[in-house]
């Protein structure tokens, strides 16, 4: 079975040598540098579920989604609102991509999300939050 690297050394079209070594090394540093993802899920005063709960999430969701605006560092960030009626639910959720970890650093000190924390005190009780790098 041939590989895929003797595909790129035994083409005779220079164009398609070239592509394939750019995607060969391209996987390679893409395993090198991972990304990191910050997960952060939030349980406000109210549930999500019931009609003042739902307002005060839409509220805090749209605030987050503001901050990918703000901050250079988010590669791609997603606020999600909790629909399942469980007890032990979170209400709302933030999913933030960097491509470097040590953007995290800069987010969480940047000014917008800062603001952010302290606009936040008056919504949410908890919080529990995951980081990984993928």
């Amino acid at each position: 079975m041939e590989t895929n690297i003797n595909k790129i050394y035994t083409t005779n079209n220079p164009a398609k040598r070239l592509m394939g070594w750019l995607f060969y090394f391209s996987n390679f540093v893409i395993k090198i540098i991972p990304m990191l993802r910050h997960i952060i899920m939030f349980k406000l005063k109210e549930n999500a579920i019931t009609p003042e709960g739902k307002k005060m999430a839409e509220t805090v969701k749209k605030e987050l989604e503001k901050l990918k605006d703000s901050i250079d560092a988010i590669k791609k960030l997603e606020a999600g609102i909790n629909v399942v009626d469980v007890p032990h639910a979170y209400d709302v959720i933030l999913t933030v991509d960097f491509d470097l970890p040590e953007h995290l650093e800069i987010y969480k000190v940047h000014p917008a999300h800062q603001a952010f924390i302290k606009f936040n005190k008056n919504y949410s009780v908890s919080k529990a939050a995951v980081d990984y790098l993928y």
